[in-house]
């Protein structure tokens, strides 16, 4: 969703000029430059928005691409770029969360923050889970079965129903905590709960850690409105997408097919020149989406019991923090003993 002015594009022939020439006009010096792939690139950070600085570098068909634009319609303005607050969710057997966000500070907890890994002009952010596909598959081949027979009916549960709080740390914690010493953890059982009851927990276990995640985000300059879920798991999983919308608040998008490795695509339409733009490859390249929007019933219940989820996630995974932190590492070390051959 498009929410502002991001930055523009300028071209120009000579890099060296063009940055002396606007750091004159702008009195302020560059906030990052790249050269490679063809194009010399400078940014200038302004108050409400950037400017990019292009220039082509050597051979190959981005510069070439440059120099016919050069060409053709002389220095000056190329493109306008336009602000995003959507955020990708590739849920799959883990998952890989990536935004993109003006700062270049870092993200406490989130490890895959680099300036100009999603974005020239942007610094890109990737966490994730270690875990989700992995934890329902794990679930289901212990009841016998497997997830798809497992997930029939999961369209009636509703919010907090099975009285379960499940941490999904089954294979560690990859973001915010950046702890590997961490195991399942599920609360609540009774002599009634059932395989299916443990199946809709984790579901709303995961949706629960991905919202602790993206709140450590919002916290340092990442600004999310829409949730994209792509991967493998979204596309068959109606009761998922619509257990993160309501979880999160947020509309969670769901495209129609496939999108694995359309944006190498996309870029590579642009090299060959089929399409001008990243956005006109968008529009004709793009499959249509689906919208699953937050139930407000169901999103009060979540806002309840979201608190003791936070409380438990860091009581119980942050060793020497607190009474409980120790827990799960010391049934760890005690496990790894008892195994080890002698």
């Amino acid at each position: 969703m498009i929410v502002g002015l991001d930055h523009v594009v300028v071209l120009t022939g000579d890099i060296a000029a063009g940055e002396a020439a606007y750091q004159s006009l702008f009195a302020r010096t560059p906030a990052w430059k790249n050269s490679g792939d063809g194009a010399d690139r400078v940014l200038f950070t302004l108050d409400n928005m950037s400017l990019e600085l292009m220039a082509p570098s050597g051979d190959g068909p981005n510069a070439d691409r440059i120099r016919s634009v050069l060409a053709a319609q002389g220095e000056g303005l190329a493109s306008l770029c336009f602000r995003t607050d959507d955020i990708v969710n590739v849920v799959g057997t883990s998952t890989c969360i990536i935004g993109i966000t003006p700062s270049v500070q870092l993200v406490p907890g989130v490890c895959g923050v680099v300036n100009g890994s999603v974005h020239p002009g942007r610094t890109g952010i990737e966490a994730g889970l270690s875990a989700v596909g992995d934890i329902f598959n794990a679930i289901a081949t212990r009841a016998g079965t497997d997830v798809q027979t497992l997930s029939r009916g999961l369209e009636s549960y509703r919010a907090g129903q099975t009285g379960l709080l499940r941490m999904t740390w089954d294979n560690g914690d990859r973001t915010v905590l950046v702890n590997p010493n961490l195991r399942g953890v599920t609360l609540g059982w009774n002599l009634q709960t059932t395989a299916q009851d443990e199946l809709f927990a984790a579901i709303e276990g995961t949706a629960f850690h991905t919202r602790v995640i993206l709140d450590r985000m919002a916290e340092n300059g990442v600004h999310i409105k829409r949730v994209i879920n792509g991967g493998g798991i979204p596309q068959k999983n109606d009761v998922l997408n619509q257990v993160y919308a309501n979880v999160l608040g947020l509309p969670v998008l769901v495209p129609s097919k496939s999108v694995v490795s359309l944006g190498s695509a996309i870029f590579a339409f642009l090299a060959a020149g089929t399409f001008k733009t990243v956005e006109q490859a968008q529009e004709k390249i793009c499959p249509a989406h689906k919208v699953y929007q937050p139930a407000k019933s169901e999103h009060q219940i979540y806002g309840d019991i979201y608190p003791l989820y936070r409380k438990l996630y860091f009581a119980l995974g942050e060793p020497g923090k607190g009474a409980l932190g120790d827990v799960l590492p010391s049934l760890i070390k005690t496990a790894e003993a008892v195994n080890r051959p002698n």
